[in-house]
């Protein structure tokens, strides 16, 4: 995978995040091995999202990719997490733009 998202991967991931969007998210993050340029042919899509609500792992394919999101609303990000505390305030910090 090349520094940028190849089509259809690029695609889903913005309808994903939009749809996140719409459904109250302030922030979204992509992590995982897209992210990182490590993908491959089972690689799943992971979305982080700061939003209203918190839940983990939600799975569902898109465009025949398996997309996986998560959530946690400002304060869960605040609290304890396996987000470094620097990500977490880079995050927040973002959203209240």
């Amino acid at each position: 995978m090349t520094e940028r998202l190849k089509e259809p991967v690029r695609s889903v991931a913005l309808q994903v995040t939009e749809g996140l969007v719409v459904a109250g998210a302030r922030a979204t993050v992509l992590v995982g091995s897209y992210a990182t340029g490590h993908a491959g042919p089972e690689s799943d899509l992971d979305i982080l999202a700061v939003g209203p609500e918190s839940y983990s792992r939600r799975l569902h394919r898109r465009s025949g990719l398996l997309v996986s999101t998560s959530s946690k609303t400002f304060e869960g990000y605040r609290g304890p997490s396996r987000c470094p505390k620097r990500c977490a305030r880079q995050c927040l910090a973002g959203a209240g733009r």
